[in-house]
């Protein structure tokens, strides 16, 4: 499983999560081209879990990354917090993170 960690801490007040997560990401454009999902995270605490279908330079700010972002389904979110747990990833303190 290939997930990108994203700390929405900043904007989770006055964004939904989905708009908090999807734009202007400092990451390599192609290495997010190999993940599947991304989990928006508040303060270590996973708020979000998104599948990804697109990634792309941000329109803005042409040098970080937006993604295209759909609902997880419950089993997806059950497999990806199975995945957290027993790898014991550790989200806490992160600005963005790759996991695989």
């Amino acid at each position: 499983m290939k997930i990108i960690a994203v700390n929405i801490s900043q904007t989770i007040s006055t964004q939904t999560i989905l708009d908090a997560t999807k734009r202007a990401w400092v990451l390599v454009l192609s290495k997010c081209a190999e993940y599947d999902y991304v989990i928006s995270v508040s303060k270590g605490v996973i708020e979000g879990f998104l599948k990804k279908t697109a990634e792309h330079p941000d329109s803005f700010q042409p040098d970080r990354v937006d993604f295209d972002l759909l609902p997880c389904t419950p089993q997806q979110i059950q497999q990806i917090k199975d995945y957290i747990n027993v790898n014991k990833i550790n989200l806490k303190f992160i600005s963005t993170k790759y996991i695989d």
